[in-house]
């Protein structure tokens, strides 16, 4: 979980003591929680999944691979991926080609960009 919490942390710019700040606790519970010497409490989970947009299950679950959807540091981006997972298998492939065409267009531009 100290982890999942410092990478949530760190992509949003926000410092140990301004977090401890948004959570009403020292900054210094920050570091302890990160280096997993000590636990969240239950009110601080709640808080933390608030601020990060995460659910608790996230936070306190090993699960590599909510790890790494969520090094998605755009909420709104991740939200809306979120959605199109709830969607049609027919309605997800045709989002995946016009994400892939974005995808290829940017990988152009950055070549032509280096050449």
């Amino acid at each position: 979980m100290g982890e999942k919490i410092r990478l949530l942390r760190t992509q949003r710019k926000f410092t140990q003591n301004k977090l401890g700040e948004m959570l009403g606790i020292d900054g210094k519970r920050i570091s302890y929680y990160e280096n997993e010497t000590h636990v969240p409490s239950t009110e601080v989970l709640i808080k933390l999944s608030e601020i990060f947009g995460v659910t608790m299950d996230y936070l306190v679950r090993d699960n590599a691979e909510n790890l790494v959807i969520n090094k998605i540091s755009d909420l709104e981006l991740l939200k809306m991926f979120e959605r199109v997972d709830l969607m049609e298998p027919d309605d997800k492939t045709i989002i995946k080609g016009v994400i892939e065409t974005f995808v290829l267009k940017y990988k152009y531009k950055e070549l032509s960009i280096t050449a």
